[in-house]
């Protein structure tokens, strides 16, 4: 005996239409989804930009902590030298720069081969503590201390001090 029950079921077209306002649906989805997610902060953070301010206030403790002699040393440069660190038989010279204006990149120099290590510094200071004060003969530098301030719309500030090898009395 047969059964004359019509089962109801999608035509090509109703599945071809279906299909289609399914896709453009999606594809606005991962539209917004990809424009929220770029709206999320990314490496310009805070967070990122002081650590990335921190880490080159550690690279240039490192460099200070082995410095043998300064060669030229103002409030917002910075140059010495450190034993020879590539085996030419040579002393390295380092030096860390800034121009003085809000914005402007923090330069570091090694012996002669410029990079930039900060794109953006609002503020790069640099004190020494001399032993003995000047005007005396054979002065050393004891102590440098060093105050990094990134973008101004970041807030954080960066400072560190060290104690320095040309020193007589450091180990």
């Amino acid at each position: 005996m047969r059964n004359n029950q019509h089962h109801r079921a999608f035509t090509l077209i109703e599945s071809v239409i279906s299909l289609s306002i399914a896709t453009v649906l999606l594809t606005g989805i991962g539209s917004s989804i990809l424009l929220a997610s770029r709206a999320l902060p990314g490496a310009d953070n805070l967070l990122a930009e002081n650590m990335r301010t921190t880490a080159i206030a550690q690279n240039i403790t490192t460099d200070l902590s082995t410095a043998i002699a300064f060669t030229t040393g103002t409030a917002s440069l910075l140059e010495f030298t450190v034993a020879d660190r590539d085996n030419d038989g040579l002393v390295e010279t380092i030096r860390y720069g800034w121009s003085g204006t809000p914005g402007a990149p923090l330069i570091y120099r090694y012996n002669l081969e410029p990079s930039v290590v900060l794109t953006t510094l609002d503020d790069f200071a640099v004190t020494y503590e001399l032993d003995p004060p000047p005007p005396a003969v054979g002065t050393t530098v004891k102590r440098v201390q060093i105050s990094m301030r990134p973008t101004a719309d970041v807030g954080g500030q960066v400072a560190t001090a060290v104690q320095t090898l040309n020193d007589p009395a450091a180990p």
